[in-house]
C-alpha cells in the first residue's frame, strides 16, 4: 500500500490574510485522467506547517445524480486497485474480490443508470483520519462496467465558501481557479510545498 505525505508551509503574512478571509485549504485528486471532479478534503485550520497524508485506500460507491455536493446513494465497499465489485439490480454493491484488470478498479453495474463514484483515505493536518469523495462521475452510466484509474495527480489551492465534498464545477476549475499548485506524486516523494506572497512553490 501506497501512503504519500505532503508538507504545506504558508508563510506568516499569507496565514494571516487568509485566516481573516475565511479561506479554506482544499485539495482535489484526479481520476481517469478527467478533470478534478470533487474536493476530496478542505479545512480552516490550517497553520504555519501542515501535514496531509494521501493513502492507496479505496471505497466504492454510486449516486442517483450529480448536484452540489456529493450524496451516496448507493453506500460502498472497500476495493483496492486490481479488484472489482458488483453493483446489482437492487443497488447492492457486492464485496470486492480479484478483477482481472491490474491497474483499476472496476465496478460491474447492473443496476442501470447511476453515476460512479470513489472514495479515498487519508490523514488531515490535525490528525483525523477520513474517507472522502475523490471522484464522482458527472454523467450517468449505462449497465456495464466501469474501470476507475486512479491518479496520484492532487490540486491544492485555497477559497472561500468550500467544504469537503463540493463537486467542482467545470468552469471554476478551468478558469477562475488560477492560483493553485499541482503535485505528481508518482514523481515527488513527501513533497513540501511553500505559500508565500499569494504565490506556491515547492522546496
Amino acid at each position: 500500500m501506497k501512503n504519500d505525505t505532503i508538507i504545506i508551509q504558508i508563510a506568516k503574512q499569507d496565514l494571516q490574510i487568509l485566516k481573516d478571509a475565511e479561506y479554506h485549504l482544499c485539495i482535489a485528486g484526479r481520476m481517469n485522467d478527467t478533470d478534478f471532479t470533487v474536493v476530496w478534503y478542505a479545512t480552516e485550520k490550517f497553520a504555519f506547517n501542515n501535514k496531509i497524508t494521501i493513502n492507496d485506500e479505496y471505497e466504492v460507491f454510486a449516486s442517483n445524480g450529480c448536484s452540489k455536493k456529493v450524496f451516496v446513494d448507493f453506500p460502498g465497499t472497500p476495493a483496492e486497485i486490481g479488484e472489482k465489485c458488483l453493483i446489482d439490480k437492487y443497488g447492492i454493491i457486492s464485496q470486492a474480490i480479484t478483477g482481472q484488470n491490474p491497474n483499476a478498479i472496476v465496478l460491474v453495474n447492473e443496476y442501470g443508470n447511476l453515476h460512479p463514484g470513489l472514495k479515498r483515505t487519508g490523514t488531515g493536518i490535525q490528525g483525523e483520519e477520513f474517507s472522502n469523495p475523490l471522484f464522482l462521475s458527472r454523467n450517468a452510466i449505462l449497465p456495464g462496467e466501469f474501470e476507475y484509474f486512479p491518479s496520484y495527480q492532487i490540486k491544492i489551492w485555497f477559497a472561500q465558501n468550500t467544504e469537503t465534498g463540493e463537486m467542482i464545477p467545470q468552469q471554476k476549475m478551468r478558469s477562475a481557479l488560477t492560483n493553485y499548485i499541482l503535485v505528481d506524486l508518482e514523481k515527488r516523494n513527501a513533497p513540501v510545498l511553500s505559500f508565500s506572497n499569494g504565490t506556491w512553490k515547492f522546496i
